[in-house]
């Protein structure tokens, strides 16, 4: 793990090191995870180039000539593999980010478990929820296995990590309304928090905030008949991981789905009904992007940053994908497999030949901005590849004051 350290005194010390050329992110891959039509073990994988636009369906069928299997979750990159989440299979498929040819699979043991999102934690250490049960599974990347479950609450969905902390959202299939903080060391639950109906997925954003999307009660009794007295519109909490308390409530309104965060035009992007804009200065509604409802949405940013939006007009039949300009604008089009659920982004680099800061070819840990500042200061600092990075602040007497960063960070700044 990279320790940054920083010393609040009447100087602000920071190791600087100026990159010798520049390397933009350049979108290589998008892979579009298509969930297939629930138990009819149809999961797929699409395949598009943004730089050429060829679509490749059933990616993975044809590289390993055997089926992905029941419903294609979620995924991530870790250490020159992509993890595909497989959920109603019980398993995680290994594959090679380039040609998806498998290399490993892990088996998720608990019969009730279902994985759903996979979060790395450090060491090679990493979890996955498992959405049709109350578990958590404990998995060793460096052998690809399971190594443990532990209960954590009645159908656990998103996750996400801060510091020695997992956060982790208990939707209880609508009826939930908490959010389990797990201590990662020890894998047990500390507490309990109480948010908004329905919490199903977890961001955690650039100031190192916890952003609970809570979908909402659809309004539904026991037999499944629609009473408006039982349905509840969507929210946001904004929760602080250093004092567990919701600091901020967005209500979205509606029954809103995936975020995505567009920090270089401070927005972000919420899947309700439309695209809905959320300003992040005043981290207030700001109207809809679009008006078109997407199954899922992703964003790819870099030198090109695009909108990607899933359409599923049933789960019987080939869906599509829209690309969008950050303006709302449809750039084009592709055809994808059935349900296509969640977007995979595979990046590179490009050499530009002139001085940038936007792909770091050394670690970067810049001045902070204003300085002396009261209550707030910017701190900026970059990475030229993903690993694991923690940022704390001590003051003069080498006390540790706070623990900014604490986890896996994504290349850039």
């Amino acid at each position: 793990m990279k320790h940054l350290i920083l010393l609040f005194t009447t100087t602000f010390f920071v190791l600087f090191l100026q990159p010798e050329k520049s390397a933009s992110q350049t979108l290589e891959t998008v892979y579009v995870l298509n969930e297939g039509a629930f138990f009819a073990g149809n999961a797929s994988v699409t395949k598009y180039n943004p730089a050429t636009g060829n679509v490749q369906n059933n990616v993975f069928f044809y590289a390993n000539a055997r089926p992905l299997g029941d419903v294609a979750q979620s995924s991530f990159l870790h250490n020159g593999s992509l993890y595909i989440v497989v959920n109603n299979s019980n398993k995680i498929e290994v594959v090679d980010p380039e040609t998806l040819v498998a290399t490993d699979t892990i088996l998720i043991e608990d019969e009730a478990g279902g994985p759903n999102e996979i979060v790395y934690i450090g060491d090679g250490k990493a979890y996955v929820t498992n959405l049709s049960g109350s578990t958590i599974s404990v998995l060793d990347l460096n052998a690809n296995t399971e190594v443990d479950t532990f209960e954590v609450g009645p159908n656990p969905e998103g996750i996400v990590i801060s510091g020695e902390r997992a956060f982790v959202a208990l939707s209880a299939f609508g009826a939930g309304n908490q959010v389990a903080v797990v201590n990662t060391e020890t894998d047990e639950v500390e507490t309990l928090l109480d948010v908004h109906d329905n919490p199903r997925s977890v961001y955690l954003s650039e100031d190192g905030m916890i952003w609970v999307v809570c979908t909402g009660d659809f309004g539904f009794d026991e037999d499944f008949n629609y009473d408006p007295d039982l349905e509840t519109f969507g929210e946001i909490h904004i929760i602080s991981p250093e004092t567990l308390e919701t600091e901020t409530i967005i209500e979205t309104g509606g029954h809103p789905g995936a975020l995505a965060f567009n920090y270089s035009e401070q927005i972000a992007y919420l899947n309700n009904s439309g695209i809905q804009i959320i300003d992040l200065s005043t981290l207030e509604t700001d109207g809809f992007l679009t008006e078109t409802s997407y199954y899922s949405i992703g964003f790819a940013d870099g030198n090109e940053p695009r909108i990607y939006g899933g359409i599923a007009p049933d789960f019987g039949s080939a869906g599509s994908v829209d690309i969008l300009l950050t303006n709302g604008t449809i750039e084009s089009s592709f055809t994808a497999g059935i349900g296509p659920g969640f977007f995979q982004f595979i990046y590179g680099e490009t050499d530009t030949g002139t001085p940038a800061y936007d792909q770091p070819v050394a670690f970067t840990l810049q001045q902070n901005y204003p300085n002396p500042f009261n209550p707030t200061t910017q701190i900026r600092f970059e990475l030229p590849e993903s690993g694991d990075v923690s940022l704390s602040v001590y003051n003069i007497q080498g006390q540790k004051v706070s623990t900014l960063v604490n986890g896996t960070r994504s290349a850039g700044s």
